[in-house]
């Protein structure tokens, strides 16, 4: 790999970036908004779990309060008397007041009045400081419905401006009906104050922030449950309309493109995240100025860039080191292995412990290398067996050709001797012609020439028996020249398998079967004569 094909990665790794870079641009909107929904969602959870352990601690202190009286209660109608088996209830603040002194709470005794639940006796005490005594539960309330059903009910309430956890338990006569609450309820200031230290640290940017809202049944009494500046406030009063797209949402996760300016930051672009409190009702706003996002965005944007350039140079320079290192030498010492291969060279190996494709390539190189070797070795010793075949094929060609020589000698004694033996049986027939005249002379004669004759019948047996020998030698030749011609076929064979290098050896082959054959048809011319010199020293004898 070039350094031209490393600026080339590291171009394309910029242009990922700037791609990821406007990605990023265009969500970095959503990550601010997840980052806000993250802290009101936080907020919501606290609030959720402080709410629980409250309602939990209001339930148990019910308890103590529940005990100050009888285990039945009474209700006259007429009068509007609540007894428990004692002196009426109406107006007594013994019980009452002992719970507030003990516990630190309020407590009430609501006795059925037409339809409604009037408190005849209580420690709750209005905005005046004066006992609350009197005064209906509000209809709306959402204990109203729970008692009216015979059910008991623990939750929030706004009482006279202030947040209480509340429990309402209702009073039954004997005949099972509804005539009466007993109510006990502790003020939540220490859950406000608690509050306040989380939405005053819930800050986004340098003016976003967070404020929460206790939105009633009824959205014209939302109020500002915590505010840097507004709190207690009614919404209608800070942010006129408002109140009123809240009481609207139905899901509990709102993404509010344009908010009003509820924190009073001065600023008008200002999108917000909405999260209610199921169990509260109270909604936790995050406020965000969408110019603050935008700019923050940019910063982390900027950086990303930058950091991301760097890195995409340097890991192109990592890549160029890689690839030289992984790829490039492996590959430079793949090609001197195949070009000595190709050069004739097969002694230089070559060998990679990689599992990828180049160490594929490269031992599947190396194979080759040793399979060929191995061929052109068993061709070399295809040669060898050629060349010893072909010192045989000469060495029996010239003990051919002494034997030759000597049998024409053997001939041409044998055809000497039938001349002499010519002569000597004319000398003969003269002899016993004369021998007619000279009958001695003629006896002793022919006593010499039966001794001729007999030495002459041997000579033609060791004539014939030296011929026959001859004509077996001439078949061993025969079998010789045969034998030659099969080996000169075989070496053809494998010097055509062995393809353009074996082309020399296959004109040698051709020139050694070409001289058995020649040698096979004197063989052959060589038989023939000596068969018919031994056919006539047959007849002859």
């Amino acid at each position: 790999m070039s350094l031209t094909g490393a600026i080339a990665v590291a171009v394309a790794l910029l242009g990922v970036s700037v791609v990821v870079g406007t990605m990023l641009k265009r969500s970095a909107n959503e990550q601010v908004q997840t980052w806000v929904g993250d802290k009101a969602d936080s907020l919501v959870d606290t609030m959720q779990v402080m709410d629980e352990i409250a309602a939990k601690q209001t339930q148990r202190s019910f308890g103590s309060f529940r005990q100050e009286f009888g285990p039945s209660f009474s209700l006259d109608e007429a009068t509007g008397e609540l007894r428990d088996w004692g002196p009426k209830l109406n107006g007594n603040f013994t019980q009452v007041d002992k719970f507030s002194a003990v516990n630190g709470g309020v407590a009430t005794v609501f006795a059925a009045k037409g339809g409604d639940f009037e408190r005849i006796t209580t420690s709750l005490k209005n905005e005046k400081g004066e006992r609350a005594m009197g005064t209906l539960l509000d209809r709306q309330h959402p204990a109203f419905a729970a008692v009216n059903a015979g059910k008991s009910f623990t939750g929030r309430a706004m009482l006279f401006g202030r947040a209480f956890m509340t429990h309402y338990e209702p009073i039954k006569s004997d005949a099972g009906k509804t005539i009466g609450i007993l109510f006990v309820g502790f003020d939540l200031d220490a859950f406000e104050l608690a509050m306040d230290r989380m939405t005053d640290g819930a800050k986004f940017f340098e003016h976003g922030g967070t404020y929460i809202v206790a939105m009633p049944k009824d959205p014209s009494k939302a109020l500002l449950a915590s505010h840097p500046t507004a709190k207690g406030k009614l919404l209608s009063s800070v942010a006129p309309g408002f109140e009123k797209v809240l009481s609207e949402q139905t899901s509990s996760t709102v993404l509010l493109d344009d908010a009003p300016d509820v924190l009073g930051n001065g600023l008008s672009d200002n999108f917000a995240v909405a999260r209610k409190s199921e169990k509260t009702g109270y909604w936790v706003v995050a406020q965000v100025p969408r110019s603050e996002a935008a700019a923050a965005g940019r910063t982390t944007l900027w950086f990303f860039c930058g950091a991301l350039a760097l890195t995409a140079v340097g890991l192109g320079f990592g890549l160029l080191w890689m690839m030289r290192r992984w790829v490039s030498q492996p590959l430079a010492a793949l090609q001197r292995a195949v070009g000595a291969i190709a050069d004739g060279d097969l002694s230089q190996s070559v060998s990679s412990n990689r599992n990828d494709e180049i160490g594929s390539l490269i031992q599947d190189t190396e194979g080759m290398r040793q399979r060929l070797a191995a061929t052109i070795g068993t061709v070399r010793n295809s040669v060898d067996s050629i060349g010893t075949a072909s010192t045989e094929i000469a060495s029996g060609n010239l003990d051919l050709s002494q034997r030759t020589e000597q049998t024409a000698s053997n001939l041409q004694n044998a055809a000497s001797s039938m001349s002499e033996l010519t002569g000597t049986v004319r000398q003969t027939a003269d002899s016993a012609r004369t021998a007619n005249q000279l009958v001695q002379s003629a006896v002793s004669a022919a006593t010499r020439g039966g001794e001729v004759v007999g030495q002459v019948v041997t000579t033609m047996d060791d004539i014939n028996t030296a011929s026959r020998k001859i004509a077996d030698i001439i078949g061993v030749i025969d079998g010789i020249a045969f034998q030659t011609n099969i080996l000169a076929l075989n070496a053809a064979v494998e010097a055509a398998r062995a393809g353009e290098q074996g082309r020399g050896f296959a004109v040698v082959a051709g020139e050694v079967r070409s001289l058995a054959g020649r040698s096979a048809e004197a063989a052959k011319e060589i038989k023939s004569l000596i068969g018919n010199s031994v056919e006539r020293v047959e007849n002859g004898a």
